[in-house]
C-alpha cells in the first residue's frame, strides 16, 4: 500500500505542467513568470522572461511552465 501511495506522489511531482491558454492571456494584464518544471517541490524554481507571441499572448521556452507572481500584501499603517 506504501509502494503505491509513493508512486502515486512520484508521478504527480514529476508530471510537466502544462500552460493554461487563459494564463497565457492574462499574463498581458499581471505579472507572470516563466518557471523551472524540472525543479523538485522543495525547491525553489529558477525563472526565465517571458516570451511573447505575435498575437500578445505570453509563452515559455521548453521545460519551463507559466506560473501567475503573487501580488505583494500592502502593509497597514
Amino acid at each position: 500500500m506504501l509502494a503505491v501511495f509513493l508512486a502515486l506522489v512520484l508521478v504527480a511531482c514529476s508530471a510537466e505542467r502544462e500552460t493554461k491558454p487563459s494564463l497565457a492571456g492574462a499574463c498581458q494584464l499581471g505579472p507572470c513568470v516563466c518557471a523551472d518544471t524540472k525543479a523538485l517541490f522543495w525547491q525553489t524554481a529558477n525563472t526565465v522572461p517571458l516570451l511573447w507571441r505575435e498575437n500578445g499572448d505570453a509563452y515559455c521556452p521548453p521545460d519551463y511552465a507559466l506560473l501567475r507572481v503573487p501580488k505583494k500584501k500592502k502593509k497597514k499603517r
